[in-house]
């Protein structure tokens, strides 16, 4: 794997961290470099290709890797409810 992945963020990501806390943004931003750095995995989605998660706090980090590409891309950022609920 690479050094670094390219970093895709969708609109939904984007919305769903707007009102975050410096706190929580330099957290989240912290997993999101460990993921794109390292190749951190988080748990798969089982009823999704390529998607995984990874808990933070309350909150569920949702990301698809597509290695073929070298690319990351943020999909959501919700508590689990609402992933599941926005998935149906």
């Amino acid at each position: 794997m690479p050094d670094s992945m390219n970093i895709e963020k969708t609109g939904e990501f984007d919305k769903d961290t707007k009102k975050l806390t410096v706190k929580e943004r330099q957290r989240l931003d912290e997993i999101i470099s460990g993921i794109a750095h390292s190749g951190k995995k988080g748990k798969r989605l089982h009823h999704l290709k390529d998607v995984l998660s990874i808990r933070i706090d309350n909150k569920r980090l949702v990301y698809q890797v597509i290695e073929k590409e070298d690319k990351l891309i943020l999909l959501m950022f919700k508590s689990r409810a609402d992933v599941y609920t926005y998935l149906r």
